[in-house]
C-alpha cells in the first residue's frame, strides 16, 4: 500500500538501533522454521554455550495478519506509555497518525490501558473517551478483548491494529497476505460454533476464547462420562449439525 513495511515505519520512528522483524507468512513454514531454529539453538547451547540473543537496544516487531506487536528490548519489563513517549517521542505519534493504523494499545502509568487513534483515545478501565473513539469501527466487545490482552504477562510494549472500514469491509495486513486474521475488524471477529444438536449450548453469548474453551472441555468430559457407563452398545442415529453464531 505504501511502498514500505510496518517494520520500516517502526524503524524510522524509534530511537533504538536495530529493528528485528518476525512476520507470520505461511503458518506451516513458520512452524517448521521455528522448530528448526529452536533445535539449532539447543544444540548451540549444548556445544558452544548460549544461542542467539536479541540486542538489548533492539526493537522486535511481530506481525500476524492485521495485528502487530512491538517489543522495546531496552528493559526486561513492559514500558509504560509515558516512558515510551520520553524515550521514543516519534514512535507513538507516527503509529497512531498513520492512515492504515486503526489504533495503538499502550499501558499508561496513570490511566491504565488506553487505545490511541488518530483523533482521540479510549481509556479502557473507566470507559472514558477523549475526542473520536478509535474503537468505534470495531465490535462492541473490542474494549473487553483489549483489556484482557493488556493484562497478559508477556504483552508487548505496544499493540497496533490496522484500520477497519465497515462500509466496504476493508482492513489491511501487516504482512504479505491477501486475507488476514489475528486482530480486530471484519468477519474474523464473528466466529461460530458448529456442533451436533444433542450437545448443550449455553444461553449466554460466548465472548472470547475462554468461554469457548470451557464449552468444548465440558462437552468432552460429558462424552467421556457417557462412554464409561456400562451397558450394551446402542446404535445412535446421526444428527444434523447446527451452526450457532456468537
Amino acid at each position: 500500500r505504501n511502498g514500505y513495511g510496518f517494520d520500516d515505519l517502526v524503524r524510522r520512528s524509534s530511537e533504538s538501533r536495530p529493528v528485528k522483524t518476525m512476520f507470520g507468512g505461511d503458518e506451516n513454514d513458520t512452524t517448521v522454521g521455528l522448530a528448526l531454529e529452536e533445535a539449532r539453538e539447543r544444540g548451540a547451547r549444548r556445544n558452544k554455550g548460549p544461542g542467539k540473543r536479541v540486542d538489548d537496544g533492539a526493537v522486535v516487531v511481530l506481525g500476524s495478519g492485521n495485528l502487530a506487536l512491538i517489543y522495546l528490548m531496552e528493559e526486561r519489563r513492559r514500558l509504560t506509555l509515558e516512558e515510551i513517549e520520553t524515550r521514543h517521542p516519534r514512535l507513538v505519534p507516527a503509529l497512531r497518525s498513520h492512515p492504515h493504523v486503526g489504533f495503538v494499545l499502550a499501558h499508561s502509568a496513570t490511566d491504565g490501558p488506553v487505545a490511541l487513534g488518530p483523533h482521540g483515545a479510549r481509556y479502557l478501565q473507566d470507559e472514558r473517551v477523549e475526542g473520536d473513539d478509535p474503537l468505534r469501527a470495531f465490535s462492541l466487545t473490542a474494549a473487553r478483548h483489549l483489556l484482557r490482552a493488556d493484562g497478559f504477562h508477556n504483552a508487548p510494549d505496544l499493540y497496533a491494529n490496522s484500520f477497519y472500514d465497515p462500509q466496504v469491509d476493508e482492513g489491511c495486513a501487516f504482512e504479505e497476505l491477501i486475507s488476514f486474521h489475528g486482530g480486530l475488524g471484519g468477519s474474523q471477529t464473528r466466529p461460530f460454533v458448529l456442533s451436533p444438536v444433542h450437545l448443550p449450548i449455553p444461553e449466554e453469548p460466548l465472548i472470547g476464547a475462554v468461554p469457548v474453551h470451557h464449552l468444548l472441555k465440558g462437552w468432552r468430559e460429558s462424552l467421556q462420562r457417557a462412554n464409561r457407563q456400562p451397558g450394551p452398545a446402542r446404535f445412535q442415529r446421526p444428527v444434523e449439525p447446527r451452526a450457532v453464531q456468537r
